[in-house]
């Protein structure tokens, strides 16, 4: 039962003195985090510090920080991991939203066009009916407004019927 032994005892069953165990144990305590676990702050840090070191120097790193370079490894790969686009069932539905968007705007303007040359139809009924009709003279000024009516709905997107 170790939970009972004293340092004293631990030190000389290991042979060794009981300072050596003392600045261990301090030095265990100062490169563990709470309960043993890493927040992925840190790893990132300790990430960031070992990225250029050679393979020499990182193994004394990790020796210095109770860690193993496989745990580098594998943390590294999980920040590669989380940043990848999603799998393809993401891309899929972003391709249905993106196709569903352009037929709407295709809809859109084609309902728009057709809204203006209703528009310039019913203009035009209602310059006729106040002209006098089919067959009348039509005054100059009148033909210059119906012409400027025309052009702003063809601006507008009505298109012009041969």
């Amino acid at each position: 039962m170790r939970d009972t032994q004293t340092m004293g005892t631990i030190a000389k069953g290991l042979n060794i003195s009981k300072a050596t165990l003392h600045i261990w144990l301090k030095n265990t305590k100062d490169t563990q985090t709470t309960d043993g676990v890493i927040t992925l702050s840190d790893k990132l840090q300790i990430l960031k510090e070992s990225y250029s070191m050679n393979d020499e120097a990182l193994s004394a790193y990790c020796r210095e920080k109770g860690l193993f370079k496989h745990q580098l490894q594998e943390w590294e790969k999980d920040f590669l991991k989380a940043h990848k686009p999603e799998d393809s069932t993401a891309k899929k539905a972003l391709e249905e939203e993106r196709s569903k968007s352009k037929a709407l705007a295709k809809e859109l303007r084609r309902k728009e066009k057709a809204l203006a040359e209703t528009a310039t139809l019913l203009v035009l009924q209602k310059v006729s009916s106040t002209v006098g009709g089919r067959g009348s003279m039509i005054p100059l000024a009148v033909r210059k407004d119906i012409l400027i009516l025309v052009t702003q709905a063809h601006t507008d997107g009505a298109p012009f019927i041969k």
